[in-house]
């Protein structure tokens, strides 16, 4: 009798044990799948009240210690501007900030630090200088490019300035240009295809650039990589469809690829690009479409700066843009 109870005991425990094994891992299971099938961050543009002091395109924007700032651009009948203009959530307009050395547009500003520099950009001609941005007066320049260049597109990671892409006036560029402190600038690679009016991004120690125009004309749906300690370029993917004009802002770890002119016009579409496994989903739309805007980030929050809409003219809209589950 002992020992039939001994064995039932024995028995008992034995099924409690497997029972609760097979449990633990149904809930596990059921976690993992739960995160597994969580929704990517979606993209909330919110049209801001603030406005810019007139309808821009082609400007440029880099965020700084006082703001995001706001450079260059050309109003609705295309002439130029010298203005540079900061942000403030809290106000109804734009700025002033300082003025360039001249009026441009279709130049690209990076920030390191304290200083701000803008690279190329053009008006009645296409210039190769580098400028320093001054708090209020006017920015001074520090140095060249190899060539003169619009259309080009700049980046930072913290430690140095990485200028990609752009145009000489006569055929779309490849290379990538890194620079410490404006003053010298060093080739450093090439993208596989040259590309004018590229949506370029720093994430983890890579450059990201998002379609742009080729020397044909036509708009391209390459997303290229550019790594920044082993200096290689690539082809690592394709968006859904062809773009050029767009922006591409870093949120919170995940990029996001705003508008752009798809199929000759404005689009008000929003992707999300996931680095990790290259992966391009969609992530919402924007109140209104727009293509060739400045956009930046201040605060863990985006903004998109003017740009040409649907009408086919420049405008002077401010959207704000934050994640949402």
């Amino acid at each position: 009798m002992r020992l039939a109870v001994l064995i039932g005991l024995v028995g008992w425990l034995v099924v409690l044990a497997v029972k609760g094994t097979f449990s633990s891992g149904s809930q596990t299971g059921s976690r993992s799948a739960a995160v597994a099938m969580r929704p990517p961050a979606r993209l909330k543009a919110t049209p801001s009240s603030m406005r810019l002091p007139q309808p821009l395109h082609g400007a440029t924007a880099a965020s700084s210690s006082s703001g995001l700032l706001v450079i260059g651009g050309a109003d609705r009948n295309d002439i130029s501007t010298n203005q540079v203009l900061r942000l403030d959530p809290g106000a109804s307009r734009g700025k002033s900030a300082g003025t360039l050395g001249a009026p441009l547009h279709d130049a690209a500003a990076a920030s390191l630090g304290s200083r701000t520099l803008v690279f190329g950009g053009g008006a009645s001609s296409t210039l190769d200088t580098v400028q320093e941005l001054v708090s209020g007066g006017t920015a001074r320049q520090v140095g060249h490019l190899p060539i003169a260049a619009s259309d080009v597109s700049a980046v930072s990671d913290g430690a140095a300035a990485y200028v990609l892409g752009g145009y000489d006036g006569a055929r779309p560029l490849a290379a990538v240009l890194r620079t410490t402190d404006g003053r010298s600038l060093t080739t450093v690679g090439n993208l596989p295809t040259a590309v004018r009016y590229t949506a370029a991004a720093a994430l983890g120690g890579r450059i990201y650039a998002f379609g742009g125009e080729l020397s044909t004309g036509a708009d391209t749906d390459l997303i290229q990589e550019y790594d920044t300690a082993t200096r290689h370029a690539s082809v690592i993917g394709h968006l859904p469809e062809t773009v050029s004009h767009a922006s591409a802002l870093v949120l919170n770890g995940s990029i996001y690829l705003v508008g752009g002119r798809r199929n000759g016009g404005a689009s008000d579409r929003i992707l999300r690009f996931d680095p990790a496994q290259h992966l391009v989903r969609r992530a919402g739309r924007l109140p209104a479409p727009v293509f060739d805007a400045a956009s930046g980030t201040l605060g863990g929050v985006g903004y998109l700066a003017g740009g040409i809409g649907a009408a086919g003219t420049s405008v002077d809209s401010v959207i704000t843009l934050s994640e949402s589950p």
